[in-house]
């Protein structure tokens, strides 16, 4: 099985829960590796193709087509077309929800499809939020937080609550969602000396149910994903100049030298070796 990586998603700008890439690729492109966030990403193509594997689903976005990634969702970008241009609009749902009644985990904000085609209005919005992204007139953080509004509307009134229950019709699909939950519940509490026990009360499921469904979607075990985690915000605090027994105490690792043997097994070097390479 492809292995999953955690990405870490930083935000361009400390003001707004939106980052946008602008991509160029070709054929020659071996794309990224199997990954997840907690942010919500789309893909638009304008020229060429990209083919996106997604949760157990793929298929080719192709010129003008939208694809969206949920939260805690694995995924990559596997293939593309020569001569391929395409947005990737990753939005931080926490900060963007942070003032209102819905969560990242609501409900409500599970049931987007993957492959969007050629949706005009939510091409229309991603055309205004790019535009003011990359201009930064007069205003832009407004007209932003707009934009991201009314996506985040027009995508619960066409999609959301129409498919509200269909994931209860398909027990897949069920076990599948409460992987994401438990996938979010780690990314959000890894630093926290949690038992297994402990995390699938958090899921509401038993130990050895939720151990089995996370290895089957993941790949992973529940606490291997949770060192995987570890090391990876361990390596974000060490690039930004964080001694590295400091940084291996700040993600959970009471005992360096586990930190340090979990930190080579997981990146292929040790924390201190790294530090030297930055």
């Amino acid at each position: 099985m492809e292995q999953l990586s955690y990405e870490f998603v930083k935000m361009s700008n400390d003001k707004l829960p939106v980052k946008i890439l602008h991509n160029y690729t070709n054929e020659s492109y071996k794309g990224c590796v199997l990954h997840w966030h907690e942010q919500l990403e789309f893909y638009y193509v304008i020229s060429g193709g990209v083919f996106i594997l997604c949760n157990g689903r793929q298929g080719w976005l192709k010129e003008g087509e939208i694809g969206c990634i949920n939260w805690c969702e694995p995924h990559r970008g596997a293939r593309f077309l020569d001569n391929t241009e395409h947005y990737i609009i990753q939005i931080d749902l926490e900060k963007l929800l942070e003032s209102s009644s819905f969560s990242p985990g609501s409900v409500y904000l599970r049931y987007i499809p993957t492959f969007l085609g050629r949706d005009s209005v939510l091409a229309a919005f991603f055309q205004e939020i790019i535009q003011e992204y990359f201009k930064q007139e007069e205003g832009y953080e407004l007209q932003i937080y707009g934009t991201l509004w009314h996506i985040l509307s027009y995508l619960l009134r066409s999609f959301m609550l129409a498919d509200k229950d269909k994931t209860e019709d398909n027990p897949s699909g069920i076990t599948l969602e409460l992987t994401k939950k438990i996938l979010f519940f780690i990314a959000s509490h890894y630093k926290d000396k949690l038992t297994l026990k402990q995390i699938a009360e958090e899921a509401g499921l038993s130990e050895s149910y939720m151990c089995r469904i996370f290895k089957k979607h993941t790949g992973f075990t529940v606490l291997d994903y949770r060192n995987e985690i570890r090391c990876e915000r361990a390596a974000v605090f060490i690039s930004n100049g964080v001694p590295v027994n400091e940084a291996g105490f700040l993600v959970g690792f009471d005992d360096y030298n586990y930190f340090s043997r979990m930190f080579r097994r997981k990146r292929g070097i040790s924390p201190v070796n790294y530090k030297k390479t930055l």
